[in-house]
Protein backbone atom coordinates (compact mmCIF):
# COMPACT_ATOMS: atom_id res chain seq x y z
CA UNK A 1 0.00 0.00 0.00
CA UNK A 2 1.39 3.01 -0.69
CA UNK A 3 2.80 5.48 1.99
CA UNK A 4 -0.40 7.93 3.33
CA UNK A 5 0.95 10.57 5.09
CA UNK A 6 -1.01 12.15 8.27
CA UNK A 7 -2.94 15.01 7.00
CA UNK A 8 -1.97 16.59 10.35
CA UNK A 9 2.17 16.21 9.78
CA UNK A 10 1.16 17.80 6.59
CA UNK A 11 -0.72 20.57 7.48
CA UNK A 12 2.10 21.13 10.82
CA UNK A 13 4.63 21.27 8.18
CA UNK A 14 2.59 23.63 6.08
CA UNK A 15 2.09 25.87 9.03
CA UNK A 16 5.36 25.60 9.84
CA UNK A 17 6.77 26.72 6.60
CA UNK A 18 4.31 29.86 6.46
CA UNK A 19 5.32 30.93 10.06
CA UNK A 20 9.29 30.79 9.36
CA UNK A 21 7.97 32.94 6.12
CA UNK A 22 5.93 35.40 8.56
CA UNK A 23 9.09 35.69 10.98
CA UNK A 24 10.93 36.56 8.05
CA UNK A 25 9.02 38.69 6.71
CA UNK A 26 8.43 40.14 9.72
CA UNK A 27 12.05 40.94 10.13
CA UNK A 28 12.08 42.54 6.65
CA UNK A 29 9.22 44.99 7.77
CA UNK A 30 11.27 45.88 10.53
CA UNK A 31 14.17 46.32 8.71
CA UNK A 32 12.22 48.13 6.14
CA UNK A 33 10.83 50.64 9.03
CA UNK A 34 14.39 51.12 10.38
CA UNK A 35 15.54 52.14 7.24
CA UNK A 36 12.83 54.78 6.14
CA UNK A 37 12.89 56.03 9.88
CA UNK A 38 16.59 56.39 9.09
CA UNK A 39 15.79 58.28 5.89
CA UNK A 40 13.20 60.15 7.30
CA UNK A 41 15.67 61.74 9.83
CA UNK A 42 18.21 62.22 7.35
CA UNK A 43 15.64 64.08 4.91
CA UNK A 44 15.06 66.28 7.51
CA UNK A 45 18.66 67.43 8.45
CA UNK A 46 18.80 68.08 4.68
CA UNK A 47 15.87 69.67 4.52
CA UNK A 48 17.27 72.18 7.32
CA UNK A 49 20.45 72.37 5.90
CA UNK A 50 18.84 73.15 2.66
CA UNK A 51 16.73 75.77 4.11
CA UNK A 52 19.64 77.42 6.00
CA UNK A 53 21.79 77.63 2.24
CA UNK A 54 18.37 78.81 1.06
CA UNK A 55 18.50 81.93 3.85
CA UNK A 56 21.94 82.32 3.44
CA UNK A 57 21.41 82.71 -0.71
CA UNK A 58 18.77 85.34 0.21
CA UNK A 59 21.28 87.08 2.44
CA UNK A 60 23.76 87.43 -0.07
CA UNK A 61 21.57 88.44 -2.51
CA UNK A 62 20.37 91.16 -0.47
CA UNK A 63 24.04 92.17 0.15
CA UNK A 64 25.10 92.06 -3.20
CA UNK A 65 22.30 94.14 -4.30
CA UNK A 66 22.84 96.45 -1.87
CA UNK A 67 26.73 96.49 -2.92
CA UNK A 68 25.70 97.14 -6.04
CA UNK A 69 23.40 100.11 -5.56
CA UNK A 70 26.19 101.56 -3.17
CA UNK A 71 28.72 101.06 -6.39
CA UNK A 72 26.00 102.66 -8.99
CA UNK A 73 25.94 105.72 -6.45
CA UNK A 74 29.53 105.77 -5.98
CA UNK A 75 29.91 105.96 -9.65
CA UNK A 76 27.70 108.73 -10.43
CA UNK A 77 29.80 110.77 -7.05
CA UNK A 78 33.39 109.92 -9.31
CA UNK A 79 31.54 111.38 -12.68
CA UNK A 80 30.68 114.35 -10.42
CA UNK A 81 33.92 114.43 -8.71
CA UNK A 82 35.73 114.09 -12.25
CA UNK A 83 32.93 116.75 -14.11
CA UNK A 84 34.09 119.53 -10.95
CA UNK A 85 37.92 118.63 -11.21
CA UNK A 86 37.67 119.41 -15.28
CA UNK A 87 35.62 122.81 -14.09
CA UNK A 88 38.13 123.36 -11.62
CA UNK A 89 41.09 122.64 -14.19
CA UNK A 90 39.77 124.85 -16.81
CA UNK A 91 39.39 127.71 -14.18
CA UNK A 92 42.90 127.75 -12.83
CA UNK A 93 43.96 127.75 -16.78
CA UNK A 94 41.73 130.71 -17.47
CA UNK A 95 43.34 132.15 -13.95
CA UNK A 96 46.83 131.61 -14.56
CA UNK A 97 46.11 132.65 -18.15
CA UNK A 98 45.05 136.14 -16.59
CA UNK A 99 47.67 136.25 -14.29
CA UNK A 100 50.50 135.59 -17.41
CA UNK A 101 48.53 138.26 -19.57
CA UNK A 102 48.73 141.22 -16.96
CA UNK A 103 52.15 139.72 -15.88
CA UNK A 104 53.43 140.35 -19.59
CA UNK A 105 51.83 143.66 -19.28
CA UNK A 106 53.32 145.03 -16.29
CA UNK A 107 56.76 144.47 -17.92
Amino acid sequence: MASNTDPFITLSNSVKKQLGEIVSLNATVKERESAISDLTAKNAQLQGNLDKANREIDSLKTETSDLSSRNSELGDQLEQVKADNATLRSEIEATNNKLAEQKEGET
